[in-house]
């Protein structure tokens, strides 16, 4: 979160809690056409060494947003997620991503004040001055199935059963809310998964 203060705070983007409805398609293009001060461009581009130059593997760039994720609220499918980021901070003539690095974090940072994003912290009654946004950046694995693992039921919050939702293919199918998704059930000490499906 502190690079992302930095970055707003370097660019002269300022995001008035009373004015950002008004403000989101101009504060998201200022967004995409800022720069990361040279201190934390070098560190971005250090983690993109360390995790593609160093294993090989393209990289995942997600948002892990304050407000996001609470006991209230989701936000799921809100925020931005791009996968297949094979380039620092512009593409190279071998790329195969449409986005580099530094583009895909900035496209997550702006998907904070997309219309979306300021309708549900609105209707959720969030505080628009807790949006503010941290970067996850991560190797990316191809799964055959993937999916979530929720380590509390999500439908009545009880810590007694796992929920476990997956697809055949990449996890985005299933966070998308793929129909085909199977979802169950997983009871300590039970030999087989309650219900698939389920939970649809």
């Amino acid at each position: 979160v502190e690079v992302f203060r930095r970055f707003l705070s370097s660019n002269g983007i300022t995001a008035d809690p009373r004015e950002l409805c008004g403000l989101s398609e101009e504060i998201q293009e200022a967004i995409l056409a800022g720069s990361f001060p040279p201190d934390d461009t070098a560190a971005i581009l250090g983690v993109f060494n360390r995790l593609y130059a160093g294993h090989g593997s393209t990289l995942v760039v997600r948002s892990s947003a304050l407000c996001e994720d609470s006991s209230r609220n989701s936000f799921a499918g809100i925020f931005e997620t791009f996968h297949g980021i094979d380039s620092p901070d512009s593409l190279s003539s071998d790329s195969l991503s449409p986005l580099s690095l530094i583009e895909a974090i900035k496209k997550c940072y702006a998907s904070l004040y997309s219309d979306k994003a300021l309708e549900y912290a609105l209707n959720r009654e969030v505080p628009l001055d807790r949006l503010e946004m941290g970067i996850v950046i991560q190797a990316y694995v191809a799964g055959a199935p993937s999916g979530v693992l929720f380590t509390r039921n999500p439908r009545d919050g009880e810590t007694d059963s796992f929920s476990v939702g997956w697809v055949n293919g990449p996890c985005k199918e299933y966070v998308g809310g793929a129909d085909n998704a199977v979802r169950c059930l997983i009871h300590p000490g039970m030999e087989h998964p309650a219900s698939p499906n389920g939970l649809s």
